[in-house]
């Protein structure tokens, strides 16, 4: 079926992603994410990122980097609990947004 505007393409959907410094009760530091609008309104339901991940199951988080983190603050609340020694924040967040554009950057590059 064809619009009334004789428009033949396909208008593709693309999620609404958003870079953004959550707070990270565990960490206790603010973190550097790419999420969506409708994951911040999840976490803002669930009363925050730690709680958020943790309540979530990995296979609802669909990336390696939420996963990851997921481990990391159910390892950190594991050791505040027990009284040990701290894990350091979580680096790769910016990290991984960082190499993330720069091979974006290449890819627009070599396609112009």
């Amino acid at each position: 079926m064809v619009s009334f505007s004789n428009r033949k393409t396909r208008r593709t959907w693309t999620p609404n992603v958003q870079t953004k410094r959550l707070w990270s009760d565990s960490f206790g530091t603010l973190l550097k994410l790419r999420v969506t609008t409708s994951v911040l309104k999840l976490i803002d339901k669930f009363g925050g990122l730690d709680n958020y991940l943790t309540s979530t199951p990995d296979e609802r988080l669909a990336s390696e980097l939420g996963v990851s983190l997921k481990e990391q603050v159910l390892e950190q609340q594991r050791r505040k609990a027990a009284g040990e020694e701290l894990l350091p924040v979580p680096k790769q967040t910016c990290d991984r947004f960082a190499a993330l554009q720069a091979e974006q950057g290449q890819q627009r590059a070599q396609a112009a």
